[in-house]
């Protein structure tokens, strides 16, 4: 996704570009999260709270690659 983004034309590269940033930034908030090693609840904790994040994540990376698809063609 990453080389995707970089070979895509001008304005397609400015909108995927915000996507994949913004994908590695909430990935890195659930890296902190998940160092802290608070909990909730008895079956709610750091981990959980990760993982959440992470379909946030996900999502922005899946953002991404419809763009870059839709952009090629």
């Amino acid at each position: 996704m990453v080389c995707g983004g970089i070979v895509a034309d001008g304005s397609s590269l400015k909108r995927s570009s915000r996507w994949l940033f913004s994908g590695i930034a909430v990935t890195l908030v659930g890296f902190g999260i998940q160092q802290t090693g608070i909990q909730f609840a008895r079956h709610f904790n750091y981990n959980d709270l990760f993982h959440l994040t992470q379909i946030g994540a996900f999502l922005c990376l899946y953002r991404l690659a419809a763009g870059l698809e839709r952009n090629s063609g």
